[in-house]
């Protein structure tokens, strides 16, 4: 039964990913860039999926970039741009060969 238990966590897919590299948005870190509140309003979301509480989010860092994740979000209406959500995030370094040393955003 903890073998299949085991396996069954193994399978579940990573979170989406939301590149915000080239989208329009501001960031105001918190906890020296461990937490944070993101909001954003791009053109570039229109028709594109809001992120969800666990996606994760890449934030431009100087000329490198960062990874969050989401813990709340919460879409704008009524406003202009009609894209425009905010987000609760948390610090989620990448662990790869790619992203060897994820930083804060500060």
């Amino acid at each position: 039964m903890i073998q299949q238990l085991r396996a069954m966590l193994r399978r579940q897919p990573e979170p989406p990913t939301h590149d915000l590299t080239r989208d329009d948005y501001a960031f105001t870190p918190r906890n020296g860039g461990m937490t944070g509140f993101v909001a954003c309003w791009s053109a570039g979301w229109l028709g594109k999926t809001k992120p969800n509480p666990g996606d994760y989010l890449i934030l431009r860092n100087g000329n490198r970039s960062s990874r969050y994740q989401v813990r709340s979000v919460d879409r704008c209406l009524n406003v202009d741009p009609s894209t425009m959500w905010t987000a609760q995030i948390e610090f989620a370094p990448r662990l790869t060969a790619a992203h060897p040393a994820d930083e804060r955003c500060t």
